[in-house]
């Protein structure tokens, strides 16, 4: 399986899904206190896509790469919402922490091939809250034969990659 999570935990994504799908990405950040930054990431580092930080005074930030297409950076809004959910405790603890007198963060790096068997889980998990949320599996699996993978792309304002990456994990989870 690509996702490769448990059902379980399958399930209790969609069910925290379904309590925020009729709002907004950015009014989800706001109700949280997250202030969500587009900026070019490339001044900081060229393998840098996204950032979620913690500051000094307890505020939280997510930076979006200003320079993606604007679906990956909805897509990467998703997703890092997710880690403020689900792993805002590590922000909390010293195992993120970047400068120990000011910040703490997370960061995903392009490539998956340096992190570690619950670093993975976690960036799987938080793709799955991106795509429940974006795509939800209801909504997306009464359309998915009605339209085009590009059309569909522009219903859920995600990529066409992340249709397609949808599309297989649905699919895969009715074999099994």
């Amino acid at each position: 399986m690509l996702t490769n999570l448990t059902k379980e935990r399958i399930l209790e994504i969609k069910r925290i899904t379904e309590n925020l799908v009729s709002k907004s990405l950015s009014q989800i950040a706001k109700e949280k206190n997250i202030s969500v930054i587009y900026w070019d990431l490339s001044n900081v580092s060229w393998w840098l896509s996204w950032a979620i930080t913690k500051g000094w005074d307890w505020s939280y930030s997510i930076y979006i790469n200003s320079l993606e297409p604007e679906k990956r950076q909805r897509f990467t809004l998703a997703h890092e919402l997710w880690h403020f959910y689900l792993h805002k405790d590590k922000l909390d603890s010293d195992e993120v922490i970047a400068d120990k007198k000011w910040q703490s963060y997370l960061y995903r790096l392009e490539e998956y091939n340096n992190l570690n068997d619950e670093q993975i889980q976690m960036e799987m998990e938080a793709n799955e809250f991106a795509w429940s949320l974006l795509m939800p599996e209801e909504k997306f699996l009464e359309l998915k034969w009605k339209f085009t993978i590009p059309q569909l792309s522009q219903i859920f304002n995600v990529s066409e990659t992340a249709i397609w990456v949808r599309l297989y994990n649905l699919t895969e989870r009715e074999y099994e």
